[in-house]
């Protein structure tokens, strides 16, 4: 039996689909190869795990009475939060912005007898995040509407500033941070850099020919692939003004979600809905490089997945995507046509040289070095303690 007893919290976990509950899924597995597990997790989620509670519902202050009396339970030696937007908690709306409720975790992050550890998701550098919203400032007004334009600018920028603020504001709550990107830990100032982990779903070699026959792909095209579920953030919009290199072809993966998929001309657009792993790592290996044309970005697993099949990217200049151009992994480029297309032909021109660095960087993403970065910082917490 291991010797550690960790407690893992997280809003989503399987069977939600991608994003955090993924994430967390495939850390838990590989933490239990070192640790005992269990997850406390939101009550939608539905599992037949013995170790997975499903306590944890949105909005409800009831979250830090339940995950205090598993702490009692269970008597673990760490506890883990993951995804850290006001700690499962809503705004509560005025007819003028919002008005900041604390934390339904709050009671227990100051009452817990354990160390606490917080994986931090979704911190955006300030100015990207007010661009960001700066550019759906003039949308429909709706209930609105028949305020001033100027009116409605300066509440959006009052909310917009209120909820970055009071974000930062309940972090505070969590002393010890894992953060997933160097962005993220200068923003809140401390805590463990640990990249999200990604493994491709074969051990064996693969042979890419029969992956493309298998989707439909064409054989003698290099494949740029831009994939995600179907989000305005996305930035799928830029594609459609995009011109490929010679040689080279686009595909475009979008998942539909809460929106519908924006149609891409000049692309291979595929159909097929949520790919499990087995899917995506086929085609992953069937692709040569990814393309992010995003809006914004606190972070992004799928970036971390293309890595881990070997694959360089073409990105927006953000914060996030800089850090690992910085590294040789890709080449980032603002959100334009032009320089897009001037970024494309840069990672065509040096293809051979991105990959090279991209397979040196592959072995920080395991799943085996990301569990054991994580044992290491929970060791750490516990001797401090």
């Amino acid at each position: 039996m291991p010797y550690l007893k960790v407690l893992m919290i997280s809003g989503e976990y399987p069977p939600a689909r991608g994003g955090i509950g993924r994430y967390t899924d495939n850390l838990v597995k590989a933490i239990r190869n070192y640790a005992e597990v269990i997850v406390a997790c939101a009550q939608s989620n539905v599992t037949n795990d013995k170790n997975v509670y499903s306590i944890i519902q949105a909005g409800d202050y009831r979250n830090s009475e339940r995950i205090l009396s598993l702490i009692k339970e269970f008597r673990p030696d760490i506890v883990h939060v993951q995804y850290e937007p006001l700690f499962y908690d809503r705004w509560k709306q005025t007819i003028f912005g919002v008005r900041p409720r604390s934390s339904t975790l709050q009671n227990f992050y100051h009452s817990s007898d354990v160390p606490v550890v917080t994986t931090a998701h979704s911190i955006f550098p300030y100015p990207e995040f007010e661009e960001f919203f700066d550019s759906k400032i003039n949308r429909r007004g709706g209930r609105f509407e028949f305020l001033p334009l100027s009116f409605r600018i300066y509440v959006r920028k009052w909310y917009l500033r209120k909820s970055y603020d009071s974000l930062l504001r309940i972090t505070k709550f969590s002393k010890h941070f894992i953060n997933l990107n160097k962005a993220t830990q200068d923003i809140i100032g401390h805590g463990r850099l640990i990249y999200i982990g990604s493994a491709p779903a074969f051990t064996f070699a693969v042979d890419k020919q029969k992956l493309r026959e298998e989707l439909g792909l064409p054989p003698d095209k290099m494949l740029l692939l831009a994939f995600g579920f179907a989000t305005h953030f996305k930035g799928f919009d830029i594609l459609n003004d995009i011109t490929m290199p010679k040689g080279w072809a686009l595909v475009v993966k979008q998942t539909p979600r809460a929106e519908k998929p924006i149609p891409i001309q000049n692309a291979i657009n595929l159909s097929f809905d949520y790919l499990d792993e087995q899917g995506l790592s086929k085609l992953f290996f069937a692709c040569d490089a990814m393309i992010f044309p995003r809006k914004i970005a606190s972070g992004s697993g799928v970036l971390f997945d293309a890595l881990a099949h070997g694959l360089p990217f073409v990105a927006t200049n953000l914060t996030f995507f800089r850090e690992f151009a910085e590294l040789g992994l890709g080449v980032v480029a603002e959100r334009n046509p032009e320089s897009f297309n001037k970024a494309i032909e840069q990672l065509a021109s040096n293809y051979s040289k991105f990959v090279e660095n991209v397979e040196q960087f592959k072995p920080q993403l395991t799943w085996d070095t990301v569990a054991k970065k994580h044992i290491e910082v929970y060791s750490d917490l516990i001797s401090n303690n």
